[in-house]
């Protein structure tokens, strides 16, 4: 046999430093893979197979657990709308008591007075304000004041306010299933387990590659070499992009003219910071 002409899986080891997402995309290419070219063909132990499997799903859902993660930042624009909104309901109610309208002074003043206890609310905490809300919402609904809220042509307001309350509380609800999941799996424990299991596919594959040559062996070895390599160039694009990112946000220290150049105290150690 040829030593030269031996066919070899690319060296993953890299995948280590991959994030969630990169990392999952190539365990789950691998696995896709593999029952495509048959799992009895390749000679891939099915009992391990089925476990790796089972690892990658579940890492799929840290994958997908940390998107909605991610929301925060929608949770927090949507707070401010409905802060914003929240507010703009309650201060109609206490100037239109004011207006020289007998009608609407009338409702102006009874949902005034009926929602005192809600003035404030914009400063609880997200949670304890989406039940606060929800409070105010069923008040509001009940016949005695809906007629109110008609009379002052207020329809439009609680009817948006309604909306982002329901949004609201379904985004909490999702990061509180976030923060549920998150403790439940350790996803570097996770993925030391899937590595265990890949490099023991990986060999099983590779030695009956040897002994027992294939076709399907020596196209399914070089298509996952394909996608490691491809997995591997797109994260070293997105490290230059972020290390581009971060070095565009510095904010560049102007030298005061005249001043002298001051060695540093300590030598440098040649590594980034």
């Amino acid at each position: 046999m040829n030593l030269q002409s031996i066919l070899r899986f690319r060296d993953y080891a890299i995948m280590k430093r991959y994030n969630n997402a990169e990392y999952a995309y190539v365990v789950n290419g691998l696995a896709e893979q593999i029952l495509a070219a048959g799992a009895e063909k390749l000679h891939a132990p099915a009992e391990f197979l089925t476990q790796f499997q089972e690892r990658c799903a579940i890492l799929d859902n840290v994958v997908a657990v940390s998107r909605i993660a991610d929301q925060t930042g929608e949770i927090v624009a949507m707070e401010k709308d409905i802060d914003n909104m929240l507010t703009a309901v309650l201060t109609a109610f206490r100037t239109t008591k004011s207006i020289p309208i007998p009608a609407k002074k009338a409702a102006a003043r009874s949902l005034y007075n009926a929602t005192k206890v809600y003035q404030g609310t914009q400063k609880l905490p997200q949670r304890q304000k989406a039940q606060t809300i929800k409070g105010l919402l069923l008040d509001l609904q009940k016949a005695e004041l809906s007629v109110h809220i008609e009379t002052l042509g207020l329809g439009a307001e609680i009817e948006q306010l309604t909306l982002l309350h329901a949004r609201f509380g379904v985004l909490l609800n999702a990061r509180a299933n976030v923060q549920m999941q998150n403790s439940k799996v350790k996803s570097h424990e996770l993925r030391q387990e899937i590595d265990i299991l890949l490099d023991i596919l990986m060999s099983a594959i590779w030695v009956h590659s040897l002994t027992d040559p294939s076709e399907e062996a020596t196209a399914f070895i070089n298509t996952i070499n394909k996608l490691l390599a491809d997995a591997e160039t797109a994260f070293h694009q997105r490290m230059a992009q972020k290390k581009k990112e971060e070095t565009e946000t510095e904010v560049p220290t102007d030298k005061v003219e005249g001043e002298e150049d001051v060695p540093n105290e300590e030598p440098s150690n040649g590594e980034l910071e």
